[in-house]
């Protein structure tokens, strides 16, 4: 939901471009909002993981807990992000190739 709103909201401020500037900034910011929603959302599950984690070190070390975590996570986070793309493309009337 919250990424169908701020798709939305962006959209709405992006979505009148008339130069090649506007549509190289709208590609550029829609970017650096999905990268940072991305990173604030693994950096806030780590906190809460740290214990479990510390806990744990004895089985499997940090690389392959990375690793599963990505493995775990990285559809998912593709899906959303790839939903907040189609969406802002849909409103901004950007072309293809």
């Amino acid at each position: 939901l919250a990424t169908v709103g701020l798709a939305g909201i962006f959209g709405a401020v992006f979505g009148k471009k008339n130069t090649i500037v506007d549509c190289i900034g709208s590609v550029m910011m829609t970017s650096i909002n999905a990268s940072m929603i991305a990173l604030v959302r693994a950096l806030l599950t780590f906190v809460e993981e740290r214990p479990v984690v510390t806990r744990e070190a004895r089985f499997y070390g940090p690389v392959p807990y990375l690793l599963s975590k990505i493995l775990a996570e990285g559809p998912l986070d593709a899906f959303f992000s790839g939903l907040f793309g189609i969406i802002v493309h849909r409103i901004c009337n950007m072309a293809g190739g």
